[in-house]
């Protein structure tokens, strides 16, 4: 499944909300393992939810990272490494109208694939084809106005 989502900054930019800026945007109390309260962050080549308490759940792992271009990784949050699907995430510079004239905009291409290894891929795949919309809208929404 592929997702797009424009956002009104620069690649650059818009990496460092993705990346840098995950745990300031990311919807953890209905997409994350252990809900509200908890945090989400990259942290030495991987992506780590951290409760309240302090657990974590690693949600995957980078296999790829070029700043303002892509970002690949493993995806199983709550799951397995062996139950993992693959995210890839490309940076494209566009341009993008604003009240201020054109500006320098990335779209933002998701690509999630890899059902074939999970047991229950297809109801899987229908929850994140239903959930990855409202998350790139909220990432896009906060790039807009803080990046």
């Amino acid at each position: 499944m592929v997702h797009r989502v424009i956002v009104p900054v620069p690649p650059e930019a818009a990496d460092r909300v993705l990346t840098a800026r995950i745990g300031e945007w990311w919807p953890v109390e209905g997409h994350g393992v252990f809900g509200a309260g908890a945090t989400v962050g990259f942290r030495a080549g991987a992506i780590v939810e951290t409760s309240p308490s302090g657990e974590e759940a690693v949600w995957g792992t980078v296999m790829d990272h070029a700043a303002g271009r892509w970002l690949e990784t493993t995806w199983h949050p709550g799951g397995t490494p062996a139950e993992a699907t693959r995210l890839s995430v490309r940076l494209a510079s566009v341009p993008v109208a604003t009240t201020d004239g054109l500006v320098q905009g990335t779209e933002v291409r998701l690509e999630h694939s890899g059902w074939e290894r999970s047991d229950d891929g297809p109801e899987a795949r229908a929850d994140y084809e239903r959930g990855w919309p409202g998350v790139l809208e909220r990432f896009a929404l906060f790039a807009a106005r803080s990046a």
